[in-house]
């Protein structure tokens, strides 16, 4: 009795632990198979290589069957001018697909952020401009100048900028974050660079 005991205590084990891997696999399989578990991947050149993602990258990597969807991101210093002020903050230029891919969130002015049409703000960036987010409201334009930097015949970023100017920027909404830097998101139906290179991807 002893022994048969042993032996169906030893069975009942066994047959536990594998029930519970196969749950588990099945489980995974069905949570790793849904468009909520897909992964965001943020891919960018080291800063000091003074390197930027190009289009033919770009291109490359989409080809990938692991890549559902890119997002490039260019970002800039931009010099922002409101009727009050003006001052220096970092720009972002962005497809339609970057909100959904990063998972920044945004806000716009009536208050549902799937409506948020234009560029979109920081808090701290109407600090910058020295207005109120009731003033940004009430007047959502800005103008912004890009600065652009120039590329050597090597590829890489000089330390020199061409200024591309941004006339009557519609501002549609503020990102939610507070403790975000002083940075202004504009969409790059806004920009018509001849070439876009770009700091990182989503």
């Amino acid at each position: 009795l002893t022994i048969l005991g042993m032996g169906v205590g030893v069975g009942v084990v066994l047959f536990l632990v594998s029930f519970g891997y196969g749950l588990q696999f099945i489980l995974l399989g069905n949570i790793a198979s849904t468009e909520d578990a897909m992964i965001t991947v943020e891919a960018y050149y080291p800063g000091e290589s003074g390197l930027k993602i190009d289009s033919a990258i770009i291109s490359k990597i989409s080809s990938l069957p692991e890549v559902s969807e890119i997002s490039p991101v260019s970002e800039m210093t931009a010099e922002v001018h409101s009727e009050k002020s003006s001052g220096y903050v970092i720009s972002k230029i962005v497809d339609d697909k970057y909100y959904r891919l990063s998972g920044v969130s945004k806000e716009g002015f009536d208050t549902k952020a799937n409506d948020t049409k234009g560029a979109v703000v920081s808090k701290s960036t109407l600090l910058v401009l020295g207005i109120t987010k009731e003033e940004m409201i009430r007047l959502p334009v800005l103008s912004a100048d890009l600065m652009v930097p120039i590329v050597s015949a090597s590829g890489v970023d000089t330390d020199e900028v061409s200024i591309y100017p941004v006339k009557k920027l519609a501002i549609g909404g503020f990102i939610s974050d507070e403790g975000e830097v002083p940075l202004i998101i504009i969409p790059s139906s806004f920009v018509n660079l001849t070439t876009m290179r770009y700091e990182k991807m989503a």
